[in-house]
């Protein structure tokens, strides 16, 4: 599920005002515009994610995806990865108690009752529950998606607040280099 930022420029009077290389110039500045704005709202939305899910950065950028723009695509977007489950406890920093296990999200610790913390036998560790009274079957336990916490309207608004501010800052640089590459060949 792509996020939409929609980041409008009217570049038909900055084409009118740099002449005939405006047409050459200002498609390459925008991509490149695109692609650095991109880049920082996602670099927010990851920091913003991690926090909320009390997980590393490193795990929220495997589940998120970055399409850069093209000189024939002027778009560039932020997607979940298609297919991606819920995050695991065992990522959760989880504890054995009596009760059960808690582990750490949002700032707070959460405990699952009868939860228990099992070694697999190539020696991993998850975090599973028994579906009854029985030995097995047993269920591994997870959170939420990524896709949930990507789609809070607090995170859109950083992320949107962040596209804004870089492109702000970025275009007329980039309208500027590409102008002057130009001019130098």
């Amino acid at each position: 599920m792509p996020i939409e930022l929609d980041v409008r420029l009217d570049v038909r009077e900055v084409e009118r005002m740099l002449g005939g290389i405006g047409r050459r110039v200002v498609p390459k500045a925008t991509r490149s515009t695109l692609n650095k704005a991109a880049r920082s709202v996602q670099a927010e939305a990851v920091r913003l994610i991690a926090k909320d899910v009390g997980v590393t950065q490193k795990t929220i950028r495997e589940h998120l995806l970055l399409k850069r723009a093209t000189l024939r695509t002027l778009y560039s977007s932020i997607e979940t990865k298609p297919g991606q489950r819920r995050i695991s406890v065992t990522r959760l920093k989880p504890r054995q108690t009596r009760k059960g296990v808690t582990y750490r999200t949002q700032g707070k610790r959460r405990l699952i009752p009868g939860a228990f913390i099992a070694t697999m036998p190539q020696g991993g560790r998850i975090v599973v529950k028994r579906k009854g009274r029985q030995r097995l079957p047993i269920i591994k336990l997870r959170t939420v998606t990524i896709t949930r916490v990507f789609i809070k309207q607090a995170i859109k608004r950083a992320m949107h607040k962040v596209a804004d501010e870089r492109w702000s800052k970025v275009w007329p640089n980039e309208v500027r280099y590409f102008m002057r590459r130009e001019l130098e060949h």
